[in-house]
């Protein structure tokens, strides 16, 4: 609860002090305070954009930069935009930052304590739900998605999912470059030890 107060009051703050611009991420950098947490602040006119309250924080990517707010030992990861305003508050326990296909991979402890990773994307919706132990970092490329679980002996397969999470590419693979996805049709994976390519079919191909 008072972490959720402590966001709202720094977002209405925020919007108060430097309104809602438009600007373009370009000029926004983040900065260390004195306190040794981290603010932002356009390069190009020097203007303070949010003041240093930031145990982490990232640069910005697509609009959009991860912060990280340590509350006595427990992180929690959000999003906020040019002005400083959080505009992804859901406080999630691991976090990276927005790619160039427009999604983020953020994940959440289950109520075993274990890390399950999904996908948002910039509005903060949740794409890929949080169940898989490892999910791409380019979230969708070619309408797929790399996912990952671990197997009955502990081992971590990978296969794809579409955009209704349907699994299109079966768990078999070992690894590879299959977090990378697609380009030109083909995914570079690992089976058996071997690395291979298939296609969006998931049949294995000759790379030309």
């Amino acid at each position: 609860m008072k972490l959720k107060i402590f966001l709202t009051a720094m977002a209405v703050c925020f919007m108060g002090l430097y309104g809602c611009g438009t600007a373009s991420d370009k000029y926004i950098s983040k900065y260390k305070g004195a306190n040794g947490k981290y603010g932002f602040y356009n390069e190009k006119t020097g203007k303070q954009i949010s003041l240093p309250m930031w145990d982490e924080a990232s640069f910005f990517y697509e609009g959009l930069a991860m912060v990280m707010f340590n509350n006595k030992g427990e992180k929690k990861y959000f999003y906020v935009d040019i002005t400083g305003t959080v505009v992804i508050g859901v406080g999630y326990d691991a976090a990276n930052i927005f790619y160039s296909y427009g999604y983020a991979h953020v994940a959440k402890k289950n109520e075993k304590g274990e890390l399950k990773w999904g996908c948002i994307d910039k509005y903060g919706t949740e794409v890929v739900p949080l169940v898989y132990d490892k999910v791409s970092h380019l979230g969708f490329v070619k309408d797929l998605c790399a996912v990952a679980n671990f197997d009955k002996e502990g081992k971590l397969k990978w296969g794809f999912i579409d955009k209704k999470l349907n699994t299109v590419i079966p768990f078999i693979y070992e690894g590879g470059k299959v977090s990378y996805g697609f380009s030109d049709g083909l995914a570079e994976v690992e089976l058996d030890g071997q690395k291979i390519y298939i296609n969006t079919k998931g049949e294995r191909v000759e790379k030309r």
